[in-house]
Formats: structure tokens, C-alpha cells, sequence
């Protein structure tokens, strides 16, 4: 069974147009993977997000368990790729019984069909989106029960192509 899943950031966006893009996928469910669902835009606060997500049809859900609790913050010298090392080892830790076994079992069983995964970024292939995505690819791969087929979607109008993991 092949199981269609999207990436989103949403730095630098306008709200309407990453809804514009996630409406062309014909995304049914929008996945906020922040570790707190929480702007300094408006428009991508928690609340703010339900309703325009809700609003098009979409369901939304916060997944606070596959946020980056290791974000660099203000003043640390952690750069990106130290950041998402991190991340990506602590959801391999324990992935089975974890927040990435629980997400992937619900890509299994068909809960989270045509799913967007939303972070803060810019970029999914330095995000937290990114490297979930890639690693449920792995473990899509090792467990063999769905074929994973992910996107990464643009998040403002410009000639960025949705790009595909192996």
C-alpha cells in the first residue's frame, strides 16, 4: 500500500499561501511536529492554525513528542547540523514504542492518509520535518508493511519543485 506524506516550513510564509500549497497536494491533515505550537507570527499559533486548517477541510494535530527539544537557542553555539544529529538520535531511541513508532503505526493503519508535517523552517532538508521524514522512510523501508512516498512542499510562491526521497 503506498502512503503519501508532505513537508512543510513555514519561515518566511504567508499563511494563505502555505494553505494555497498544501490545498494543491490535497493534504487531508496537517501535522504540527513543533515541540509548542507557538508564533511570533500570528497566523501559525496554534489556534490560528486549527481553525484555517479546519476551515479547508484539513484535520490538524499537534504531535508535541516529535518536536526538537534540541533547538539552538539565542546565544548557543549548536549549529543546525548539531541540532538535527541530535534530534534524529533521540528519535531513533526507542522509535518502536516512541512517538515515531506511534506515527508510524498510524501511517500503517491508514489514520494519517495524505498528512502534511508542518516545523518552523525553511528548509526541510535541515528541519525536524526533514529528518522525520527520512527516517520513516528507513524504518517504511525495514518494516514493509506501506511504500512511504514523500514531498517536500514549497512554502511561498516561487519556482522551488517538490522534491522526492529515494
Amino acid at each position: 500500500m503506498r502512503v503519501r506524506l508532505f513537508t512543510i516550513g513555514y519561515a518566511g510564509a504567508v499563511g494563505a499561501v502555505l494553505f494555497e500549497h498544501l490545498e494543491a497536494a490535497e493534504v487531508k491533515a496537517l501535522i504540527d511536529v513543533r515541540l509548542n505550537p507557538w508564533s511570533q507570527v500570528e497566523a501559525f499559533q496554534r489556534d490560528k492554525i486549527s481553525i484555517a486548517a479546519k476551515a479547508r477541510g484539513m484535520r490538524y494535530e499537534h504531535w508535541r513528542g516529535l518536536g526538537n527539544p534540541f533547538r539552538p537557542k539565542d546565544g548557543e553555539k549548536m549549529g543546525v547540523e548539531e541540532s538535527m544529529r541530535l534530534y534524529r538520535a533521540a528519535l531513533l531511541k526507542g522509535a518502536e514504542r516512541g512517538p515515531l513508532g506511534l506515527f508510524l503505526l498510524a501511517l500503517e493503519r491508514g489514520g494519517l492518509r495524505d498528512a502534511a508535517i508542518l516545523c518552523g523552517c525553511a528548509s526541510a532538508a535541515r528541519s525536524p520535518s526533514g529528518v522525520l521524514a527520512e527516517e520513516l522512510v528507513n524504518l517504511t523501508k525495514a518494516r514493509g508493511v506501506i511504500e512511504l512516498e514523500v514531498a517536500h512542499l514549497p512554502r511561498r510562491r516561487t519556482s522551488d519543485q517538490a522534491t522526492m526521497f529515494g
